[in-house]
């Protein structure tokens, strides 16, 4: 399956990379700067996992950015070392938000399937069931942490394999590499269907 291309970043790519190293450095006017461009990169993001949700659902994309940036702040300590890697500590805050979420409904529902929480696929032609997702990767990273990260970076990252090369410090080609057993394991693992 062809790598399905991210939102386009541009120039706004650069900005947010440069904008991250004067934020490290202490420039507050810079973090001023840097929220609007990754902020709206989030919320983009944050509005694919909701496409094909019934209505009814209790998250919103905003509400989704805001919980997920409050996650973020809470860990003042982290160096940007990128655009790409301030995207996948996002994706590992959006993924713990959207889990909880789905948890919280499902046991509200007292565990009945109807009404699951999906997310998109990277192929972007199907979407699976969030908390199998989730067991999946839990029992992924028991195995092998890095490809664990790789998925969460392309599911809830939003990352092409390009940045989630740069995020890993692995060459885009090896990234591939593992980006191909993995989808093959985690579609055993979601039950066949092919849906990676």
């Amino acid at each position: 399956m062809p790598d399905t291309p991210g939102p386009a970043r541009g120039d706004g790519a650069a900005d947010a990379t440069m904008l991250l190293r004067r934020v490290e450095s202490g420039d507050t006017r810079a973090a001023d700067e840097l929220l609007p461009l990754v902020y709206g990169e989030l919320r983009e993001r944050a509005a694919a996992y909701f496409r094909g949700q019934s209505k009814d659902h209790t998250l919103q994309p905003t509400a989704l950015v805001h919980e997920a940036f409050a996650k973020l702040v809470r860990a003042p300590d982290t160096a940007w070392q990128s655009r790409a890697h301030f995207c996948s500590v996002a994706a590992l805050a959006m993924r713990q938000v959207l889990t909880d979420h789905a948890r919280r409904r499902a046991a509200a529902r007292r565990g009945e399937r109807e009404g699951v929480t999906e997310l998109a696929t990277p192929a972007a032609h199907a979407t699976i069931d969030l908390l199998a997702l989730d067991e999946a990767l839990t029992e992924l990273a028991a195995l092998n942490p890095r490809h664990a990260r790789l998925v969460e970076l392309r599911f809830f990252g939003g990352l092409n394999n390009p940045e989630v090369a740069e995020v890993l410090g692995l060459s885009t080609s090896m990234v591939e590499k593992e980006w191909r057993k993995v989808r093959a394991w985690l579609s055993r693992a979601l039950g066949g269907d092919g849906a990676t």
